[in-house]
């Protein structure tokens, strides 16, 4: 599994308001630290994705109609499943784009879910979709048949996911669990793998924070900066972006030991005036005018460090805020390369009609899935219920948009 372009700040659709999170502690074993050029020489390569297949839009068949899409996977017989937050169910797809069946549905049963976080590939080749609040983890075969689901282990007053991946058998969450001592919120955020009965396994990253709880109600801010910016290896390394503000990647062992350190000296972005005050009016919005609330502030900077894409062959794809497309319609941007070794080889760019701050995207070995107009869909979902700031974008102003559609490239010349 891979993960969306989540290029910008966001603001959580839980409805929890209250303290951010504190900073990271933990233990530093010896590692090897690679100090990358403040510039890059490098090759620039393009590649022009090619397209494949689409749904959705206003196709009139049962196969074109979505509310959102939060998730894709691919397997390796060349099946698409695409995951539909909102309406609860996970949709096939042939290697030409061809509709085959759907699987799932709300509820709380056997095969049911409700409001579903991520899907996974797992490695006995099965289908998991894990639902984020209630943490549950439901199972299907490739076919759609309801497997026995995955105990997630936890006794936390609260626990959610934020996301997760799954690569070469190993299942790695990042999430969030809250609990209460005394008179205190205790929130804790980790990024954390799975052992097969779905206890906790090694535990990459770990932060706990503690406020006063102040009054007969619980309030939460969940900072959702906590490894933003995370992928899981092909060979078992986690790789990590946890500061906003340097250019810094992080990469874990499977032991969880660090292991090794990019670092590279980085001129930030600052957002230009009209794109921090389309954020805070989004981020107003969101939260409401209610008495007492505290001036909204929007960081003047972009997180230098927006994704992480790790490839089969070892390397790292790295978007930062230099390399987002912002305002342009027909590249997904220009990644940094870094190879096995943490050696910065070449940027990459990626010709594709792309609306940063509407559309998702996915890469899955060879293949490219854009989700067309998913930030709309998911503002629609989350009506009334909180909303995200993507990149400054804001497209109430441009009318109705059009219906949510997944279109499937091949990019050339990469690897699959």
């Amino acid at each position: 599994m891979t993960f969306p372009g989540s290029l910008g700040a966001r603001i959580l659709p839980f409805c929890l308001v209250g303290a951010v999170l504190g900073c990271l502690t933990t233990a530093a074993p010896a590692q090897t630290t690679v100090k990358a050029a403040a510039e890059n020489p490098a090759q620039l390569r393009t590649v022009k994705a090619e397209e494949l297949w689409r749904v959705g839009g206003f196709g009139e068949g049962e196969s074109d109609f979505f509310g959102y899409v939060s998730d894709v996977v691919r397997n390796s017989e060349g099946l698409t499943f695409l995951l539909d937050r909102q309406l609860n169910e996970v949709k096939a797809y042939d290697a030409g784009g061809n509709y085959l069946y759907k699987f799932g549905r709300e509820g709380e049963g056997p095969g049911e879910f409700q409001n579903p976080q991520s899907m996974l590939l797992l490695p006995d080749g099965t289908i998991g979709v894990l639902q984020g609040r209630p943490q549950r983890f439901e199972r299907f075969s490739p076919e759609g048949e309801i497997l026995d689901p995955l105990s997630l282990s936890g006794g936390e007053f609260m626990a959610f996911t934020m996301g997760a991946a799954s690569v070469g058998g190993r299942v790695v969450l990042n999430r969030r669990a809250i609990r209460m001592e005394d008179d205190d919120i205790i929130t804790k955020a980790e990024l954390v793998a799975l052992a097969d009965d779905g206890s906790e396994g090694v535990v990459y990253l770990q932060q706990e924070t503690s406020r006063p709880r102040t009054g007969p109600g619980i309030s939460i801010t969940v900072d959702s900066s906590f490894a933003e910016a995370w992928a899981l290896g092909y060979d078992g390394r986690v790789h990590v972006s946890n500061h906003e503000d340097q250019y810094r990647i992080d990469t874990y062992d499977p032991s969880g030991e660090l292991v090794r350190v990019i670092e590279r000296p980085y001129e930030r972005r600052k957002r230009p005036a009209e794109e921090l005050a389309s954020m805070k009016e989004q981020a107003e919005k969101a939260r409401g005018d209610r008495p007492g609330n505290d001036p909204i502030e929007i960081d003047q900077y972009d997180r230098d460090i927006s994704d992480i894409l790790a490839r089969p062959n070892g390397d790292l794809w790295v978007m930062d805020s230099h390399g987002s497309p912002h305002h342009s319609d027909d590249t997904l941007g220009t990644f940094v390369v870094f190879d096995a070794a943490g050696q910065m080889t070449h940027r990459l760019r990626i010709d594709v009609p792309y609306r940063a701050g509407k559309d998702q995207f996915y890469v899955i070995g060879d293949h490219l899935y854009v989700v067309r107009e998913a930030i709309s869909a998911m503002r629609n979902m989350f009506a009334g219920f909180g909303s995200v700031v993507i990149d400054g974008e804001d497209d109430s102003s441009d009318g109705e948009p059009d219906p949510l559609a997944v279109v499937c490239y091949r990019l050339p010349g990469l690897d699959g």
